[in-house]
C-alpha cells in the first residue's frame, strides 16, 4: 500500500485548543435550548439558541459531525466560532446543502463547546471544558408516511417522535416528544414543530430547556431562491423573522435573515455566504444582535492528502477510507462524481475522493462534459469495493488530441481536388479531401508530415501548414491554411 497522509485544513477562525486546559477550574456551561436540532428541507435551514451559563465570557465552538454512511447532505453552521458573554444566549443558524431533493431523513451530530478566556492565575490548576453533543435530524419536505391516516392530501403530513439523549455520566439525560405538521401548497410550504421536554436531569437544576418550544415557518420558492417568514416561541420569549436563502451559482449559496425579539424589543440581522472553491470551502458571514453585539466570521475548511504522487487539497473532510483520482493528462477543473459529492482535479490532474463506502461498491465517475473539447475519455467509470481504512489510487485514461481543418491549395492557387487521398510519412492513408480543398486531420499533435497522393498512393506533393503555438483546448478543431507543393 502506498504511503499516504491526510490532514485537516485549518480553520481561520478556530484557535487550536486542548480539551484539558491548565487554567482556573471551570465548567464552561454552553447549554443548548433543546436536545434535538431539526433541519427542514423546506427552508434549507434550522436554528438553535445556546446559552453561556458560566460567569465569564467564552468562545462558543460549534462543529457539525457527519455520521458513517450518511454523507449525502452537507450542513454548515454560519458562525462556527463566536464570543458569548456571561449569561447571554447566542442564536446559531445551520444551512443545508443538497444537490438533489431528499427522499429520506438524514442524521448528523452537532457539538457545542465553550472555550474560556486565558486565566491570569499563575497557579497551575486543571480544568475541563464540557462539550454538548446533540443529534441532528434533517427532514425531507415531502416525507412519505406509510400509514394513510398520518398523510392526507388536504390535511398535509404529520409526524410524532420520541427522542432520548443519555450522557455517559447520567448527569444530563433528557427525553423529549416532538410533533410536526407540514403542507405544501401551490405557491408555498408551511411547517410547524412542537417540542416538549419530558424530563431534564440536570444536576444544576437548570430549567432553561424545560419550556415547550413551538416553531412555524412559511416558505415561498422563487426559482433558485426561497423567501420565508417564521415565528418561534419558547417560554416567555417570542421571535419573529424573515429569511431568504438560495444559490448564486452551483457552488455558492447564501443566507440572510432579520429577526425581532418581541420580549426585549431588539432586532438582529445575519448573513452568510458559503462557496465551494473546488480545493477548499469558504464561509464568510456577519450579523448584529441588538445594539451592542456584532459578529464576523471567515472560515476555510477542507482537507489535505499527502501521497506518493504529491500533495492534493480537498474541499471536504477526508475520511479514514479514501482515494486519489488521477487523469493520465494533467488537466484542472475536471468534475468527478463520488459517494461524498462532486470533486475537481487540480493543476496536475489529481483529486481527493474524500470517502469511500467500506465493504460495498463505490461508484466514481468522471463527468465527460467538463473535459476540454480536445480531450476524449477512454473509460470514465470505476466501481470499487474497499475495506475499512483502505487507500486507493484510481487512474482514468484520457486522450488529448489536436484536430485541425486544413484548407489546402495548390501552388497555382486552385483548391486541392475533391477526393485526393492524404497520407502520412509512412504512406498510411489518413483521409480524403472534400470540397474547397478541405482536409480534416484527427490528430496533429506532433505536426506530422502530410502528403497528397493519387489513387495508386503515389505522392503528388507535400502539404505545408502552420498551426498556432498554443492549442485551443475548448475548440473541437482548429482551422489552418495549407499549400501542397
Amino acid at each position: 500500500m502506498p504511503a499516504v497522509t491526510k490532514l485537516p485544513l485549518l480553520l481561520l477562525s478556530v484557535p487550536f485548543v486542548f480539551s484539558t486546559l491548565f487554567s482556573q477550574a471551570n465548567a464552561a456551561g454552553m447549554v443548548p435550548e433543546t436536545t434535538l436540532l431539526v433541519i427542514e428541507e423546506s427552508t434549507h435551514s434550522g436554528v438553535m439558541n445556546v446559552k453561556n451559563t458560566d460567569s465569564n465570557p467564552a468562545l462558543l465552538y460549534t462543529t457539525v459531525v457527519d455520521l458513517p454512511d450518511d454523507n449525502g447532505v452537507k450542513l454548515d453552521v454560519t458562525q462556527p466560532v463566536v464570543r458569548v458573554e456571561a449569561g447571554q444566549k447566542q442564536q446559531l443558524r445551520f444551512i443545508m446543502e443538497s444537490t438533489e431533493p431528499l427522499t429520506v431523513e438524514h442524521y448528523k451530530r452537532v457539538t457545542f463547546e465553550g472555550i474560556p478566556p486565558k486565566s491570569t492565575d499563575k497557579g497551575m490548576k486543571i480544568g475541563f471544558n464540557l462539550r454538548q453533543d446533540l443529534p441532528v435530524l434533517i427532514r425531507p419536505k415531502n416525507l412519505p408516511v406509510v400509514t394513510d391516516a398520518w398523510n392526507h392530501n388536504l390535511l398535509g403530513t404529520f409526524s410524532l417522535g420520541y427522542y432520548t439523549y443519555q450522557a455517559t455520566d447520567n448527569d444530563n439525560d433528557s427525553r423529549s416528544i416532538m410533533a410536526s405538521w407540514g403542507k405544501t401548497f401551490k405557491y408555498a410550504s408551511i411547517t410547524a414543530n412542537w417540542q416538549h421536554a419530558v424530563n431534564q436531569d440536570d444536576e444544576n437544576h437548570n430549567d432553561s430547556n424545560d419550556d415547550d418550544m413551538f416553531y412555524i415557518n412559511i416558505s415561498i420558492p422563487l426559482g433558485e431562491q426561497r423567501v420565508g417568514a417564521y415565528m418561534r416561541n419558547q417560554g416567555d420569549k417570542t421571535t419573529y423573522g424573515l429569511q431568504n436563502n438560495g444559490s448564486l451559482s452551483k457552488d455558492t449559496h447564501y443566507y440572510i435573515s432579520a429577526d425581532r425579539d418581541a420580549k426585549n424589543q431588539q432586532n438582529s440581522f445575519n448573513g452568510n455566504l458559503n462557496s465551494n472553491l473546488h480545493y477548499t470551502q469558504l464561509s464568510v458571514g456577519g450579523g448584529t444582535d441588538g445594539d451592542n453585539y456584532r459578529n464576523y466570521n471567515a472560515t476555510f475548511s477542507g482537507g489535505i492528502a499527502a501521497h506518493e504522487h504529491g500533495i492534493t487539497f480537498s474541499p471536504y473532510t477526508i475520511k479514514n477510507t479514501f482515494a486519489i483520482a488521477r487523469l493520465s493528462e494533467p488537466e484542472s477543473g475536471i468534475e468527478i462524481a463520488t459517494p461524498q459529492g462532486r470533486i475537481w482535479t487540480d493543476h496536475w490532474g489529481q483529486a481527493v475522493i474524500p470517502g469511500l463506502t467500506e465493504w460495498r461498491k463505490s461508484r466514481v465517475e468522471v463527468n465527460a462534459n467538463t473535459l476540454p473539447k480536445s480531450m476524449e475519455l477512454a473509460n470514465g467509470i470505476k466501481n470499487i469495493t474497499v475495506a475499512h481504512s483502505a487507500f486507493r489510487v484510481l487512474d482514468f485514461n484520457v486522450l488529448n488530441t489536436r484536430r485541425v481543418m486544413l484548407a489546402v491549395k495548390r501552388p497555382d492557387g486552385s483548391w486541392l481536388p475533391k477526393g485526393t487521398s492524404i497520407v502520412d510519412e509512412k504512406n498510411n492513408y489518413l483521409v480524403s479531401a472534400v470540397d474547397s480543398g478541405r482536409v480534416f486531420i484527427t490528430d496533429v499533435g506532433d505536426n506530422p508530415a502530410l502528403y497528397a497522393a493519387d489513387d495508386d498512393m503515389n505522392r503528388l506533393c507535400r502539404i505545408h501548414y502552420t498551426l498556432q503555438k498554443t492549442q485551443d483546448k475548448e475548440a473541437f478543431y482548429e482551422t489552418a491554411k495549407g499549400v501542397c507543393q
